[in-house]
């Protein structure tokens, strides 16, 4: 036997409830953290005001309050679905178009069927089931999710499927009815509703927070200008790569990349066209690589890439591809550069030292000898 839950009360604590969670974001500095976060915050004081409306409302209460409340009430949860789906970058116009359909539609059948509450009632647990099921799905089941996403979007579909049944208790069961009629399906989609209040309020920080990390995370790995590692990042994996590759015997080998007069680029054009110079030639060599590929910003307009499983002849080609990919000619404002290319490979008793020693060394050689090319310098082999 589920115990009943006083409807009233149930509706006033989800009305504090978000209240409570819109102060703590505005302290928290909503304002400051993207437009999906203020979305969510204005989706939280619409549902604090439409909960009230409906919490302290008579049963006897005009078409206008009524429709007032239910309206902040369905603005507030197609909010909350537009914040989560705009954190994911999955608002779109269609989801915009979908949402506002949905509230506009429900609100529209409701003064259609005013004088049947339970019609009414149906048409909200409707309107808010589909608010909540296209988020929780895409929480749930997006691949790659962290489990606080997979959580989330559980208790999101959990809500939804609630509000549904009462929907269709409303619609096929019930006779005569009203917000307020107490019941078993009523007191489910009430705890449903609170549970998802509970676990979007504390995610949807939690989620700022998870991203936050991650960006903290990627700034200390990957060079900010050209999105490549950083040095010390690449070294420490590049490392860890060559010691495997020396205790397997498998291939694998170094290319050291330099840009050709990048100094003459700056002096000419300005370092403001350097640096999109810099972005530009990142972008060509990370589309000419494997996603196991190692790229990292060495020092400058110097870069290395570490190539796994890959002999002399295979990295050369590879390093040919990279040069041969540069701009020969003026384009979207950037001056034509070229790249030289040293290539090492991995020898008997090679380092990630010796790798790094070798290639420099092959890249010079491609410098004193015209710029623009590739030079290969096996483990072992003196300088020509």
């Amino acid at each position: 036997m589920i115990p009943m839950l006083d409807i009233r009360t149930g509706i006033l604590l989800l009305a504090f409830g978000n209240c409570c969670a819109a102060v703590l974001l505005l302290v928290h500095g909503v304002g400051e953290r993207g437009r999906g976060s203020r979305l969510f915050l204005r989706g939280k004081l619409a549902q604090s005001v439409g909960w009230l409306f409906m919490g302290l409302r008579g049963l006897e209460a005009d078409m206008l309050p009524i429709l007032l409340g239910n309206g902040l009430l369905y603005a507030g949860f197609a909010l909350e679905s537009a914040a989560l789906l705009r954190f994911s970058g999955l608002l779109g116009s269609w989801s915009r178009r979908f949402l506002i359909a949905v509230v506009c539609g429900v609100l529209a059948a409701q003064i259609l069927v005013f004088d049947s509450p339970n019609l009414r009632q149906c048409l909200g647990g409707l309107a808010l089931a589909f608010c909540l099921a296209r988020p929780g799905f895409l929480l749930a089941f997006t691949p790659g999710g962290t489990t606080l996403r997979r959580f989330m979007g559980a208790a999101y579909l959990a809500c939804a499927g609630a509000l549904l049944a009462n929907a269709a208790v409303f619609l096929l069961v019930r006779t005569e009815g009203h917000v307020y009629t107490p019941g078993a399906d009523q007191t489910i989609a009430g705890l449903m509703l609170y549970l998802v209040m509970l676990v979007g309020n504390v995610g949807f920080v939690l989620l700022n927070k998870e991203r936050a990390d991650a960006e903290l995370r990627r700034a200390a790995t990957v060079d900010g200008l050209t999105q490549a590692l950083n040095r010390a990042t690449f070294l420490a994996r590049a490392g860890e790569l060559v010691s495997m590759a020396a205790r397997t015997g498998a291939p694998l080998s170094l290319l050291m990349l330099d840009l050709d007069h990048f100094k003459a680029v700056n002096d000419t054009h300005g370092h403001a066209v350097g640096d999109d110079v810099l972005r530009d030639f990142s972008a060509r060599v990370r589309s000419r690589l494997r996603p196991y590929d190692l790229f990292g910003r060495y020092g400058g307009e110097e870069f290395c890439v570490l190539l796994p499983a890959t002999g002399a002849e295979a990295a050369v080609g590879v390093a040919e591809r990279i040069r041969t990919s540069m701009p020969r000619e003026p384009f979207r404002d950037l001056p034509a550069y070229t790249v030289s290319i040293g290539v090492a490979t991995l020898g008997e008793h090679s380092t990630l030292d010796d790798l790094l020693r070798e290639s420099d060394l092959a890249m010079y050689r491609a410098k004193a000898q015209g710029r623009d090319r590739v030079r290969l310098q096996r483990a072992g082999e003196s300088e020509e």
